[in-house]
């Protein structure tokens, strides 16, 4: 997904609570896909991005050292805010990477992780098949640790990740939506090892600006099978065929020619984004003969990636 462009210094914080330790003094808050957490130090979170585009942030935890024996995190519908229009959290988005350096279930002591689904969940937070959700809608997408709450994390004065979300606007959407936590320190929350919720916690919450696209470039949804394409302001995915790098909507020399200026850093007629289509599982941010190969093959009617 595309990188948000930060407005101001302040973060989006995710609604998580905390109870029990009093004199602890903890954060949560969202962070633009990428960025670093140490620029967002307090407050809210002030983006922009493009009408239509999806919009992705990790959740993050800061605070003094804490021991925790749970933790979910949720964001409900709908968002508040905009002049028209609605945005709306990008389901099957949610995801949790635990392969993160700095992801909280790392810290934990003793004990296994109970990792939560990463899903839209219903109000007793169970996670209904993907596709089925109806707003209004919670999301869930973090760790539930120790549900039995015996075990102990010790939460570091510097950041754990603790999960990932993205959203999206509809195609007359404008203004500056804010995205909501769901019901902090009740349903969104932390607690302690007294199985007390965390009382002391900061709820930064999240202001996206929208603005009009202006070219397809503005446009990623990090799908390779669709086409990003910016039409009267807005970013729409519509299917694509997959080789068609210059997503004119077929497969032709010119796309062969596109993958060429890549391979010679030449990207004037194609963006990086556009040409770099290998591997299928996630674009590795270089033009390669892997890329050529992969647009030969479409050339050849075959499709490694996008046919069922």
């Amino acid at each position: 997904m595309r990188r948000l462009r930060q407005i101001s210094g302040e973060v989006a914080v995710l609604s998580l609570l905390f109870c029990g330790l009093a004199e602890a003094q903890m954060r949560v808050f969202f962070v633009p896909l990428g960025d670093d957490p140490a620029s967002y130090p307090s407050g809210v979170t002030t983006v922009q991005d493009f009408v239509g585009n999806p919009v992705c942030f990790d959740f993050w935890l800061t605070g003094e050292p804490t021991e925790i024996i749970a933790a979910q995190t949720l964001i409900e519908e709908p968002f508040s805010g905009g002049t028209i229009g609605s945005m709306f959290t990008v389901e099957g988005s949610e995801s949790l990477d635990q392969t993160h350096p700095q992801y909280l279930g790392n810290l934990f002591v003793s004990g296994s992780v109970g990792v939560a689904a990463a899903c839209c969940c219903d109000s007793a937070c169970l996670c209904p098949p993907v596709g089925s959700c109806d707003a209004p809608s919670r999301y869930r997408a973090g760790t539930v640790i120790g549900p039995t709450a015996l075990e102990t994390i010790f939460v570091p004065v510097t950041s754990s990740y603790v999960g990932t979300m993205c959203f999206q606007s509809t195609t007359d959407a404008s203004g500056t939506f804010t995205v909501p936590w769901n019901n902090p320190g009740f349903e969104t929350k932390f607690v302690g090892p007294d199985q007390q919720v965390l009382q002391n916690v900061t709820y930064d919450s999240v202001d996206i600006t929208l603005i009009p696209c202006v070219s397809n470039a503005d446009c990623e949804d990090g799908d390779l099978c669709t086409q990003d394409l910016c039409s009267m302001g807005a970013c729409t995915f519509p299917v694509g065929i997959y080789g068609d790098v210059d997503q004119n909507g077929s497969m032709n020399i010119f796309d062969l020619f596109c993958v060429l200026d890549g391979l010679n850093n030449v990207f004037t007629t194609c963006p990086l984004i556009d040409v770099d289509i290998a591997p299928c599982s996630e674009r590795d941010g270089v033009v390669s003969v892997f890329d050529l190969f992969a647009v030969l093959d479409a050339l050849n009617g075959i499709d490694a990636c996008c046919t069922p």
